[in-house]
């Protein structure tokens, strides 16, 4: 099992949010036994997506399809889900509760079985999204009786994932009721609309002094110039001098010297897994307010972090 877990694990860095698509018929959904998997704090059996084969040495194989975690819609409601179905659109959407309270603690395990088919894949037209909109793709599938979720995805949107090697256990914690990124004060900051590039590099500015490092992304549309976004962390505001005050939607950016761009140590052609542009607005110390004359946006949520127009951030605290 732990070989497994570590399959698991490995597999989790690259999953990326994709939209639904059906499950062939031949491939089979397999259960995790004994490593821990936990929504905040309550822990619940898993399910891995695989296909399996028999080897005349060592028995019964599996090969993971993809690397997600999927839990039945009912799981989801009785720990802190709630699931809203559009008959007439065939749709899902799912978000957190507000003010949820668990009700039973890791000590309390669910008893499952060994490594076992748990059921086959059925291919159905319904279709799964975090939150109230049709914009947040959330991968799953049915079961014959009822949808699977993929966890991984969800708490892409609406939460933080803690992984315990030494443990065999995934900690899964809920932050928002709508898909969100958080900002570096810690204010949820709610994601709008999927944005589309054509290409992305990821540039990492190295900071010697401070032995640290800067993150950022230079984003590509078609047919337009690129534009560098600055990863907006602790690590920013500290290099800096830079002081992030957030009321509402509204963040208000101040410092106490120009920002300069340190130099670049590394370049990678990478993109991010999620990108969305967020429902923020960007101003200087004077409320005056930053905005783009242009195809791209002030700010950025790629994967779970928020990102800054380096020359938005530039203009807004010169």
């Amino acid at each position: 099992m732990k070989r497994l877990f570590c399959s698991i694990l490995t597999l989790l860095f690259v999953c990326c949010t994709t939209p639904y698509f059906a499950f062939a018929q031949e491939n089979s959904v397999f259960i995790t036994p004994s490593d821990t998997i936990t929504l905040d704090g309550c822990a619940v059996p898993a399910y891995i997506y695989a296909d399996a084969y028999q080897d005349t040495q060592f028995g019964t194989q599996y090969v993971y399809k993809n690397s997600d975690l999927f839990l039945p819609e009912s799981t989801l409601q009785q720990n802190g889900f709630v699931i809203t179905w559009d008959k007439k659109t065939r749709t899902l959407h799912i978000k957190p509760k507000e003010n949820f309270t668990p009700k039973m603690s890791t000590n309390n395990k669910p008893k499952v079985p060994a490594l076992q088919e748990a059921f086959r894949p059925v291919a159905s037209s319904i279709k799964v999204y975090a939150g109230d909109k049709n914009i947040f793709p959330v991968t799953a599938y049915h079961n014959g009786k009822e949808m699977m979720i993929s966890l991984l995805d969800l708490y892409h949107y609406f939460g933080t994932m803690k992984i315990e090697n030494e443990n065999n256990a995934i900690h899964f914690t809920k932050k928002s009721t709508i898909p969100a990124v958080i900002a570096p004060t810690g204010k949820i900051i709610a994601l709008k609309d999927h944005f589309p590039a054509s290409s992305f590099s990821y540039n990492t500015y190295y900071v010697g002094e401070n032995q640290m490092s800067l993150c950022g992304y230079e984003v590509q549309q078609e047919n337009q110039t690129s534009c560098l976004y600055l990863c907006l962390d602790e690590y920013l505001l500290k290099y800096g001098n830079i002081t992030a005050t957030i009321h509402a939607d509204n963040m208000t950016l101040s410092a106490t010297k120009p920002f300069t761009l340190p130099p670049l140590e590394m370049n990678l052609l990478q993109g991010p897994e999620g990108i969305h542009t967020v429902n923020c607005r960007l101003f200087n110390k004077n409320h005056k307010e930053i905005v783009s004359n242009d195809n791209y946006p002030v700010f950025l949520a790629m994967n779970t972090n928020l990102y800054i127009r380096a020359d938005k951030l530039q203009e807004a605290i010169q």
